[in-house]
C-alpha cells in the first residue's frame, strides 16, 4: 500500500509540473509581485492580461504607482474595475509629495468603470493612443488630479468620469469627443478653462454642474445641446444630490442671478437657439462671436460688463453710434449704460471690419431699503421720508462698477455717500420737502423727492 501511495504521489506531482499551468486558465487570478507591489490579474484568451486588483503601499503610505507591460509573461491590456481604487475611508494628510505621475503603458486599450476611483495620490495621468475606452467614475474623486489628456482615440467622456475631482486645473480633450455623459466634471471646483470640442453634440446633464471656477464656455464651431444644468451652480435638487452635497451645504440659489457672470460664447452664423435660451433662462451671459459682417451681439441690462470678441478676437479699434448706452473700451470690453440701442463698429487686427447691434434692456432706478424683522429688500419708490438728524438708504439698480455717480444734494437733504457707491444714504437736515438728483453711469440723472420729518 505504502508503494502504491508513493506512485499515486509521483504522478500527481508529474502532472502537475507538465500539465497546462494555471495562469493560462480564465478566470483563475494570479498573483505577481513587483517592487514591494503585489498585481492580481487573470489572462484573458491566453493572449493578454487584466489586471484585477492592486495592494502594497510605499514608505509614504502610497498604493501603487506603477503599471507593467506584462504581468506573467503577457501584456496588460485591461485596467480592470476598481483596479487601482483607494478605500474612501482611509484619512492619509496630503502635501505636494504625497502625489504621483502615472504613466500607463501603450499595451493598455481598455480602462474599465471606476478604475482609479478615490485614488487620492495620482497627481497626473498619462493616458496614451492605445487607448480607446475610459469607463464610467474611472477617476472620480481623484482629490489629488490636476490636469489629464485624453487622446484622440477616445471619442466620449463617459458619465461621472471626473466627478469631484476638486483640484482639476486642466482637462485637454481632442476635437473628435461627440459626447460628455452626465455628471462627467460634476464638482471639478479648480477648473477655470474648458475648450469644447468642435464635434461635440451634446453636453451631458450636470456635465459641469459647480465647477465654480470656470468662468465660460465658448461653443463656437459646434452644435452642442445642453443637458438639464450641464452648466451651473443652483439650489434645485433631485436624486442623489443631498446625499452628495449634505443637508448643510449651501448652494446658490439659481433665482439670485449669483452665477450669471457666466458666459456662453456661440457664433451667431450657426443660428444655436438653444444655447441663447439655455442661457436666458439661467441667467447666463450670452456673447455671440461672429464671422459675419453684421451681426446682433444680444442684449444686456444696465450696468453689466462683458469683454466682446470678434472672430475670437479681441477688439483693436471700435466705434459707437451711441455713447451714452454703450461704453466700449480698446480692449473690447463693454459696458451698458442706460436703455437703449447702439450699433458697434469694429476693426480687427487682421484688419476685417465688423458691425454688431446691441440692445440695453433697462434704465438704471433707485429703490428705497425696506426692513422687515431682519431681512431688507428693496421697492421703488419715488418719494422717501427721512427724520430730521437721521439717514435714509436709497440703492441703484443698474450702475455699473466703474463709473462714479454724480450727486446733486440740497438745503434740506444732503447725499453722504461715497461717489462710487451703489447704496446712497440721505442725511435729513431741514424739514421740508426737497429733490435730490443722483447722474448714473455719467448719462442717467434720477430725481429722488425727499421729505424730512
Amino acid at each position: 500500500m505504502k508503494k502504491i501511495s508513493l506512485i499515486m504521489a509521483l504522478i500527481i506531482l508529474l502532472s502537475a509540473l507538465f500539465s497546462v499551468p494555471a495562469n493560462a486558465m480564465d478566470n483563475d487570478y494570479l498573483n505577481e509581485t513587483i517592487d514591494g507591489f503585489t498585481f492580481h490579474y487573470r489572462i484573458i484568451d491566453n493572449k493578454y492580461v487584466e489586471i484585477v486588483d492592486t495592494s502594497g503601499r510605499d514608505t509614504r503610505g502610497r498604493g501603487v504607482n506603477f503599471i507593467p507591460e506584462k504581468l506573467g509573461g503577457y501584456p496588460v491590456t485591461i485596467i480592470g474595475y476598481h483596479a487601482f481604487a483607494f478605500p474612501s475611508d482611509v484619512l492619509i494628510e496630503l502635501d505636494d509629495e504625497s502625489t504621483f505621475d502615472l504613466v500607463i503603458p501603450d499595451t493598455v486599450t481598455c480602462i474599465r468603470e471606476y478604475a482609479f476611483s478615490g485614488n487620492i495620490f495620482l497627481g497626473t495621468v498619462k493616458i496614451p493612443s492605445s487607448v480607446t475606452y475610459i469607463g464610467e467614475g474611472a477617476f472620480q474623486e481623484c482629490v489629488s488630479l490636476r490636469k489629464i489628456n485624453i487622446p484622440e482615440s477616445v471619442n466620449r467622456i463617459e458619465p461621472t468620469t471626473f466627478i469631484s475631482c476638486a483640484k482639476l486645473k486642466k482637462i485637454t480633450l481632442h476635437d473628435g469627443i461627440k459626447k460628455i455623459g452626465n455628471a462627467a466634471f460634476l464638482g471639478c471646483k479648480s477648473l477655470t478653462k474648458f475648450t469644447v470640442p468642435s464635434e461635440l453634440n451634446k453636453l451631458g446633464d450636470r456635465a459641469f454642474y459647480h465647477c465654480k471656477s470656470l468662468k465660460s464656455m465658448d461653443f463656437n464651431d459646434t452644435d452642442t445641446i445642453l443637458g438639464y444644468q450641464s452648466l451651473g451652480y443652483y439650489n434645485t435638487r433631485g436624486g442623489w444630490d443631498d446625499g452628495y452635497y449634505g443637508d448643510t451645504t449651501t448652494i446658490r440659489d439659481e433665482t439670485t442671478k449669483k452665477y450669471g457672470n457666466f458666459k456662453i460664447i456661440c457664433n451667431d452664423t450657426f443660428g444655436y437657439t438653444n444655447l441663447k435660451e439655455y442661457a436666458q433662462k439661467n441667467g447666463f451671459k450670452y456673447l455671440v462671436s461672429s464671422s459675419s459682417e453684421s451681426t446682433d451681439l444680444g442684449a444686456c441690462e444696465s450696468g453689466d460688463t462683458r469683454t466682446l470678441y470678434i472672430d475670437r478676437e479681441r477688439l483693436t479699434d471700435y466705434k459707437t453710434s451711441n455713447p451714452k448706452i454703450i461704453k466700449l473700451t480698446k480692449k473690447g470690453k463693454l459696458t451698458a449704460l442706460k436703455k437703449g440701442t447702439a450699433t458697434v463698429k469694429v476693426t480687427l487686427p487682421s484688419g476685417k471690419r465688423y458691425k454688431g447691434t446691441i440692445e440695453v434692456t433697462n434704465d438704471p432706478v433707485l429703490k428705497q431699503k425696506v426692513t422687515k424683522g431682519k431681512k431688507a429688500t428693496y421697492k421703488m419708490a419715488k418719494t422717501v421720508f427721512v427724520k430730521h438728524g437721521k439717514t435714509v438708504s436709497v440703492k441703484v439698480f443698474g450702475k455699473a462698477k466703474s463709473i462714479k455717480n454724480q450727486y446733486t444734494s440740497t438745503s434740506k437733504a444732503q447725499i453722504v455717500s461715497k461717489k462710487n457707491d451703489n447704496i446712497i444714504k440721505i442725511k435729513g437736515k431741514t424739514r421740508g420737502t426737497s429733490t435730490v438728483k443722483v447722474k448714473v453711469n455719467g448719462v442717467k440723472t434720477l430725481s429722488l423727492k425727499v421729505k424730512v420729518i
